[in-house]
């Protein structure tokens, strides 16, 4: 029997937008090539849960050399949506201080189930498993999750101030 997600993608419609990335790019300063993140859908602090969408096009930068002829979105990147997504949701619950930039420091038990293939959307959810204000540190247990709610990958990340 297949893991279920944390989440079921269609319970989160992709036009339903919590925060845009004029508004978490305070909190996650990647852009261009290197922004993961298309929007946040949805941030629960009670449930510690963040939701957030990325739509990914086809022709982006690395399709081209990422295995030719059947481009496949590499898990690096899947790893580094976790690690802005966790940082986001850090940023919301902790409220570092402003200007922080929080930095990848760390993965734990991370595992890639799925391909994702060009065009196509794919949900990033989690929850913070751990971190202090004080000392600028996070972890986040995350997954990303093809629209049909099946797992591409998971793991922990961590994060902190630099």
């Amino acid at each position: 029997m297949a893991k279920k997600g944390i989440i079921n993608p269609k319970d989160f419609p992709l036009d339903e937008i919590f925060m845009g990335p004029e508004e978490f790019g305070r909190f996650n300063p990647q852009r261009h090539e290197f922004l993961q993140l298309t929007n946040i859908l949805h941030y629960d602090e009670e449930a510690n849960l963040l939701v957030a969408h990325r739509h990914v096009e086809e022709g982006e930068w690395w399709s081209k050399g990422h295995i030719p002829g059947r481009p496949i979105l590499p898990g690096a990147l899947m790893v580094e949506m976790l690690a802005q997504a966790g940082s986001v949701h850090a940023n919301l619950i902790f409220h570092f201080p402003e200007n922080t930039f929080v930095g990848f420091a760390g993965l734990d038990s991370v595992r890639f189930r799925g391909a994702v293939d060009p065009a196509c959307d794919i949900i990033i959810a989690g929850q913070v498993s751990g971190g202090s204000a004080a000392r600028k540190a996070f972890r986040w247990k995350g997954q990303v999750l093809s629209m049909d709610g099946n797992i591409l990958c998971e793991g922990e990340v961590f994060g902190m101030g630099l």
